[in-house]
C-alpha cells in the first residue's frame, strides 16, 4: 500500500483523481500519482513548440536552435498523442518532425554545402551592396 502525501507531511492541494492510475509498458508497471504522466508530456511539448516559434519570431543568432526545441516538442507531443491515441495529432507532429528536421538542417549546413541558385542570389545582394556604397561613398574607397 503506498503512503499518502498527508503520511508524508505534504499537504498541498490535491487533484480529483480518488486512484493512482498504473500505465504497462513492456513489462514495467509505472505508477503515477499526483502528476499525470501524460498531461506532463502534452504540456511540456506546448512550452516547448511556443519557445521555438518564439525563437524564430525574434530572428536572433540564437533562432536556429529554435528547431532543436521543435523536435523535442514534436517528440513529447508524439508520446502524449500515442498515450492518448490521437491519431490526427500524432501524424501532425510526425509531420512536424520531418519540417523541423529540414528547418535544422537548412539553418546548420556549411555556406560549402549551398546550392548554386543560393549562391547567385548572395552574389546578387554582395552586389547590389557593393553600388549603393559606391553610390554613397564614391569610388575611390571601394576597389
Amino acid at each position: 500500500m503506498l503512503a499518502t502525501p498527508e503520511q508524508h507531511g505534504l499537504h498541498a492541494a490535491r487533484l480529483s483523481v480518488a486512484r493512482t492510475p498504473t500505465f504497462v509498458t513492456n513489462r514495467i508497471s509505472i505508477e503515477v500519482g499526483e502528476v499525470d504522466m501524460i498531461s506532463f508530456l502534452g504540456w511540456s511539448g506546448t512550452v516547448l513548440g511556443c519557445v521555438g516559434a518564439l525563437l524564430v519570431a525574434l530572428k536572433l543568432p540564437a533562432s536556429r536552435y529554435a528547431y532543436v526545441c521543435y523536435l523535442v516538442a514534436n517528440a513529447l507531443l508524439i508520446s502524449y498523442a500515442t498515450l492518448r491515441a490521437d491519431y490526427p495529432v500524432l501524424v501532425l507532429n510526425l509531420g512536424l518532425t520531418l519540417i523541423s528536421l529540414l528547418g535544422l538542417w537548412r539553418w546548420f549546413r556549411t555556406r560549402e554545402t549551398r546550392g548554386p541558385v543560393e549562391v547567385s542570389l548572395a552574389c546578387e545582394q554582395f552586389a547590389r551592396q557593393q553600388r549603393a556604397a559606391r553610390a554613397v561613398l564614391g569610388p575611390r574607397y571601394l576597389a
